[in-house]
């Protein structure tokens, strides 16, 4: 199901390239509340096949939580790290938040503390 279009029920237009992604709305519902909301809620986004604008999360971020809602391996690494972290935060994602915290902690030293 994950990246086929046809078995999609929505689709997402993100960051500031407008990279289209079609999901399953009750994938991404599934994790995030906020998600929830907006998919199942009484906006107009809640339609059949409608499409949703993202500008403001970057689509790495995006996709990382996408492969997270669809199968629970959200790749992260290094350099989607604090834009997923963004995205989590600002969509109450807190599963794929607290895998982000783990990552860093795994990951930080003294010698590469000013990366992040």
């Amino acid at each position: 199901l994950l990246k086929n279009e046809e078995f999609s029920d929505v689709t997402f237009i993100v960051g500031k390239d407008k990279n289209p992604f079609h999901v399953n709305r009750i994938f991404l519902a599934g994790v995030s509340p906020s998600f929830k909301a907006l998919l199942y809620g009484q906006m107009k986004e809640s339609e059949k096949d409608a499409t949703i604008c993202i500008e403001d999360i970057e689509p790495v971020a995006f996709e990382c939580i996408v492969s997270f809602a669809y199968c629970n391996n959200p790749q992260v690494s290094g350099e989607k790290l604090l834009p997923l972290i963004k995205a989590c935060d600002k969509y109450l994602i807190s599963a794929l938040f607290d895998l982000c915290c783990e990552y860093l902690e795994s990951c930080l030293d003294a010698d590469n503390f000013f990366i992040f």
